[in-house]
């Protein structure tokens, strides 16, 4: 930054279009060299996640001081990676809508399966009630155990 200002004060570089003329500039290396001298940001990157892994064996709330998106996109610059590999932030955002949706979906289909199959075994035993054979034993045994009551 320091050379970039002494060049441009010097008037060492084309003058600035129209459209960022007052604006500051913030230059960003992007090649192999640059990559290198940031590689202990991935690393520390690293790091944290060894620790918080750690960490998360005791208390894995831990994890949730991570913004685990960031932390990947950032990493992923930093090795250069093409920004074609990463989804964008909406459509990773759609992708995750969509599984929340099916995953409630899922878990209501879950839900009415087991209304159904308690209204089925609650039909099945007014049904077994329902039976005169049944109710004779239980009247049988009702008078057997000396119960006043009908049943």
């Amino acid at each position: 930054e320091r050379v970039f200002g002494i060049m441009y004060r010097a008037g060492a570089l084309m003058p600035e279009p129209d459209i960022i003329k007052g604006s500051k500039i913030d230059v960003e290396y992007l090649g192999p060299l640059a990559r290198s001298q940031r590689m202990e940001e991935a690393v520390s990157i690293e790091r944290l996640y060894q620790l918080a892994m750690n960490v998360a064996q005791v208390d894995p709330a831990i994890m949730d001081n991570i913004n685990h998106d960031e932390a990947i996109r950032l990493r992923g610059n930093l090795l250069g990676v093409p920004k074609t590999v990463l989804r964008g932030r909406d459509e990773v955002e759609e992708m995750r809508n969509a599984r929340a949706e099916q995953q409630q979906m899922a878990a209501m289909a879950q839900e009415q399966q087991a209304q159904a199959q308690a209204m089925k075994t609650q039909a099945e035993a007014s049904k077994t009630m329902a039976d005169p054979n049944v109710q004779s034993m239980l009247s049988d045994t009702a008078d057997d155990m000396g119960i006043a009551e009908n049943i």
